[in-house]
Formats: C-alpha cells, structure tokens, sequence
C-alpha cells in the first residue's frame, strides 16, 4: 500500500517549485542568447571596424565620381604664400579630406554687374523663404530681370539654399543670389526672399 502522508506531499512540491525555477532561468538564458545574436548581427552589418583613413578615402572617392564613375583627384590645399604647406602643418586625415570652403564668387561677372557687398551676400549655411506679397518669385537663368526664366517659387516657400554666389546688377539695380535646385541652380533677386 502507498502512503500519502505529509512526506509525499513535500516531495512534489519541492519538485512543482523547482520545474518553475528551472523554466525561469531557461527563459532568461533565452532572452540572453537572442540578445547576443542581435548584437553580433548589427555588428556584421553596422560595425564599425573600418579605420578613419579608410572611411574618409571612400567616402571622397564615393562623393567625388565623376557621372562616368571615374574618381576625380582629390584637392589637397598647400597653405597661403607665408604659412608653411598644409601637409606638414597637420597630420590628422580628417583634415586633409575637409571640404573646402564656399567661395563668395565662383565665376568673373560680366560687364555690368559687380561683387556683392559682405552685407549682401547671402548666407550659404541658412535657408530662405520666398518674401512676396502674392506673386510667385522667378527663377532666372542669370543674374538679370532680363535673363530667362527657368520657373518659379510661390509667396511663402521655404527651403531656398543659395550657393553662395552673388552679384549686384547695375541696370535692373536688383542684387542677385544664387539658389541651388533641385535640377538645377538658379538666380533670385534678393529682395524677394527672407531668412527662413
């Protein structure tokens, strides 16, 4: 005859209370493992196990491919007549791959425009914002009224980025910026945009 008697009843739930606690640290260990996995696999795919120089040449061959996929050399600048050549001056490749800064006046003006004051130029950091009563502002192909127009923005547009070109038109009297588009770069007169 079996005894079911206190004994017996203690022996099961010592073993009911251990099968949770076994299934307790399972499950935690799961959890670990996946954990692991996860971070192993933004590892393999994200990791960052690429040296400075390495990422720096890639991404100036990358950005500076010309449409035919040939690589353009890479300007290296020397430095001003009186300093000493960049290249001895700093070994860091972060700043032997720097952009180079925004010119003010990328192309020589024709007859009848001038340089833009520094209190005209445009800041090529900011974004503008058409500043117009109603009518919608156009693009020129040139820094003139007289210049083709290539479209326009309409009153209250934000997001125009000017290149940071500028010149003053001595017929129109109009100061001209450069905007950079998205097909293609255009020019606005001044005094119908706004920081923004």
């Amino acid at each position: 005859m079996t005894s079911t008697g206190p004994d017996t009843q203690e022996v099961f739930i010592d073993n009911q209370s251990s099968s949770a606690g076994s299934r307790a640290i399972l499950g935690f260990l799961v959890i670990l493992i996946a954990v692991a996995v996860a971070l192993a696999l933004w590892f393999v795919l994200f990791g960052d196990n690429d040296s400075v120089a390495d990422r720096t040449t890639s991404t100036t061959q990358t950005a500076s491919a010309t449409p035919e996929g040939t690589p353009t050399p890479l300007a290296i600048p020397t430095g001003t007549a009186n300093s000493a050549p960049l290249a001895q001056t700093q070994t860091q490749p972060e700043a032997i791959a720097s952009e180079p800064e925004p010119t003010t006046q990328a192309t020589p003006l024709p007859d009848g425009l001038e340089p833009c004051s520094a209190g005209t130029s445009p800041d090529p950091t900011r974004t503008y914002k058409v500043d117009t009563d109603s009518a919608a502002l156009k693009h020129r192909a040139g820094p003139s009224a007289d210049a083709d127009q290539l479209g326009s923005s309409p009153s209250a547009t934000f997001g125009l980025r000017p290149t940071g070109e500028c010149a003053v038109n001595l017929v129109d009297g109009f100061t001209w910026w450069k905007i950079a588009g998205s097909a293609e770069d255009f020019w606005v007169a001044s005094d119908f945009v706004s920081p923004g």
